[in-house]
């Protein structure tokens, strides 16, 4: 049989008046409980929001790991498939034919630099050739002008070796010819003739004498000497006196009778100085 249930002592009887003491005070506890309760429920409101949101992020993870791992698998499928060894290997044939054509223009390039190099010092020979004839041919003018019969008597000792007591001295020169080929001596006596001048030789030390040279110089108003037919000693020696006598120097270069007829054309223009032999 169960116990019989025990007997709770009697409660002292309530004094008059004294429930409606405590109301307040109640009241005031209840209240505290109330917003203990609410801040309470706050909290756990906010920690349950907080676990949903990392919940959320957490899966938004897991489903940007799928994305990516998805994207991992269909590359490796691409590339197990083969068709990315085939695209680059057409990429590689192409980058190689895209360097070929490159090393071609290149080539192709320098070829054409180095033909505008030779043709800019093609153009500035053909002027220096066409300068050159042009002046020759002025000078040959000169000569042939001057070989047409005029009323003045010609000089009769023009093309001797000596010009000493000329009479006419203060017309015609009388030039001292250095070097060149003796083989036209003749031919530049006749074209000096042709301009009045009378001229003297001297084969730049192949027969004469050097010694010579300051005599003749003295008998001569001026000097001519081709650059390409003459000694270095004789053209240091021609330099020397010529400084010491105070006499023009002209050095020309050729030792053809074209070349000789320009100098003789200078010389009779006067235009060659003291200083033509530096």
């Amino acid at each position: 049989m169960c116990p019989a249930p025990e007997r709770q002592p009697a409660s002292a009887p309530a004094t008059p008046g004294s429930g409606q003491a405590d109301a307040p005070h109640r009241l005031a506890q209840l209240e505290r409980e109330n917003a203990e309760l609410k801040a309470g429920l706050r909290r756990e409101l906010a920690a349950l929001r907080r676990q949903l949101a990392a919940a959320e992020a957490a899966l938004a993870g897991q489903d940007a790991a799928r994305a990516h791992t998805a994207a991992l698998e269909r590359r490796l499928a691409h590339f197990e498939s083969g068709r990315i060894m085939v695209e680059m290997g057409r990429r590689l044939l192409s980058l190689q034919t895209a360097h070929r054509d490159l090393h071609r223009a290149h080539q192709r390039i320098w070829q054409l630099e180095h033909t505008l190099r030779d043709a800019q010092l093609e153009i500035t020979r053909i002027a220096d050739e066409r300068d050159t004839a042009l002046t020759e041919r002025r000078a040959l003018e000169m000569l042939i002008d001057a070989s047409l019969p005029t009323t003045t008597e010609p000089c009769t000792r023009a093309g001797s070796d000596d010009c000493a007591g000329c009479s006419d001295a203060l017309g015609p020169r009388c030039v001292l010819y250095l070097g060149g080929r003796a083989a036209l001596s003749a031919q530049y006596r006749q074209l000096a003739g042709r301009l009045g001048i009378t001229l003297i030789h001297h084969d730049g030390g192949l027969e004469e004498s050097l010694a010579r040279l300051p005599d003749m110089l003295s008998r001569a108003d001026a000097v001519v000497c081709p650059a390409d037919r003459v000694s270095h000693a004789a053209r240091h020696q021609l330099e020397s006196h010529c400084q010491r006598a105070g006499k023009p120097c002209l050095i020309y270069p050729g030792d053809g009778v074209s070349g000789f007829a320009v100098a003789m054309a200078q010389v009779s223009r006067g235009e060659f100085s003291l200083t033509d032999c530096d």
